[in-house]
């Protein structure tokens, strides 16, 4: 099976371990371009770093509706973030059984 880079880490993947860029939302696209210099949405990212993404949006999102977050809101993101890195382990796990 061929072996993908992602845009983010460039690292190589098997095609079925990464995400379609182009499929993104537009602030998740836009939270990347912001980040990841000349980044390119026809791409692939990979799980790890899509989870990354996801938890700082939330993080964003959240700071503006609030101000600043409370130790547990951060606590909160970081159990999300850790919960879908442990079922991307799981996974892999899986697979190779």
């Amino acid at each position: 099976m061929a072996r993908v880079v992602c845009e983010v880490c460039k690292k190589k993947f098997k095609l079925d371990q990464l995400f379609l860029m182009d499929l993104l939302r537009p602030s998740i696209k836009e939270l990347l371009q912001s980040q990841v210099e000349g980044i390119n949405f026809s791409g692939y990212i990979c799980s790890a770093d899509l989870s990354k993404f996801r938890a700082m949006h939330m993080q964003q999102l959240l700071q503006r509706e609030k101000g600043e977050l409370s130790s547990h809101e951060l606590e909160v993101l970081e159990n999300i973030k850790q919960q879908e890195i442990l079922s991307e382990n799981v996974n892999k796990e899986f697979a190779n059984q």
